[in-house]
């Protein structure tokens, strides 16, 4: 993509094409990986590296997506906000928790998260990136 940001028409249909492509090429790419570790093409680490990566990208999808609600319903005032594409939903909790500005639907999904794994918002910041935009 060009230095030139796209208007909301461009952006737009950039959007439905990936709302279409990436279910249709997803599902048929998930089925030949689960091939190659069913056929022995993929170790079972390789596999549960694949599987942990398109997580970590849903997880930076929804938030960029949920930003709008989740900034309105998980931190305070003046907390550090959802929104950047890079970043994971647990990452920004977890700035917030060392913060103290997550709502009280923070902290139940932050206890939620931590129970599964032990630290996990804390583990998932991402140091390198900083992000303050509200949607």
């Amino acid at each position: 993509m060009s230095s030139k940001k796209p208007g909301i028409i461009e952006s737009l249909v950039l959007l439905l094409i990936a709302i279409i492509l990436v279910p249709v090429f997803g599902s048929i790419s998930f089925l030949i990986a689960i091939g190659k570790l069913i056929f022995g093409k993929y170790s079972k680490e390789l596999f549960s590296r694949y599987i942990l990566d398109i997580a970590i990208g849903h997880d930076q999808t929804g938030n960029t997506l949920c930003a709008p609600l989740f900034n309105m319903i998980l931190f305070k005032k003046g907390g550090y906000y959802c929104g950047n594409p890079d970043e994971t939903v647990s990452g920004v909790i977890g700035k917030n928790e060392k913060r103290n500005t997550l709502t009280i639907a923070g902290k139940i999904l932050n206890w939620i998260l931590n129970k599964l794994d032990p630290g996990h918002s804390i583990d998932s910041i991402e140091h390198s990136e900083d992000w303050n935009i509200k949607y």
